[in-house]
């Protein structure tokens, strides 16, 4: 699946597969390696995630890793992954705020969990991208979190989104 489709949205594509398919897979094979879009093809369904400048063999082999149920990332996507989730250069941990998300907070992050986009949530919501943004600060904030990812993950553990 390439995520710049000309006619819509890959990321779209991949989460309706996902949903009137489960047993179906997606690769996705993308020039794209930023985190909002590698972030949300693996959370829409995504079963692996190259980028374009893969050999033909590397692509022939992800085909074949998918197909036998692994996880294949291109070299540049699984270092970003990897980066996500290193502490040993962290500040120390933060703990959670006790503050509970507001409303607002609430459903943004409901939609950015749905894997809408910013520009979209701000469309849903008829807000601003800034203040779309704000409100994802403060999530990250009150749940001691560095990106949507772990927002999503750690508002869905408190029981904060469905």
């Amino acid at each position: 699946m390439d995520l710049g489709l000309p006619d819509g949205d890959g990321i779209s594509v991949i989460r309706t597969l996902h949903r009137v398919a489960p047993q179906a897979k997606a690769l996705v094979i993308s020039v794209f390696a930023d985190e909002w879009r590698v972030l949300n093809a693996l959370a829409a369904g995504a079963q692996g995630y190259l980028l374009k400048d893969a050999t033909d063999d590397e692509l022939t082999q992800a085909i074949l890793e998918v197909a036998r149920g692994e996880a294949p990332l291109s070299p540049a996507v699984a270092r970003y992954l990897l980066r996500m989730f290193d502490t040993r250069d962290a500040a120390p941990k933060r703990r959670p705020s006790d503050e509970q998300l507001t409303l607002r907070e609430t459903q943004v992050l409901t939609l950015v969990s749905q894997g809408q986009s910013g520009p979209e949530v701000a469309t849903h919501l008829r807000l601003s991208l800034h203040t779309v943004n704000t409100h994802l600060r403060n999530c990250h904030s009150k749940l001691a979190v560095k990106n949507r990812v772990q927002a999503v993950n750690r508002a869905r553990d408190s029981g904060q989104i469905g």
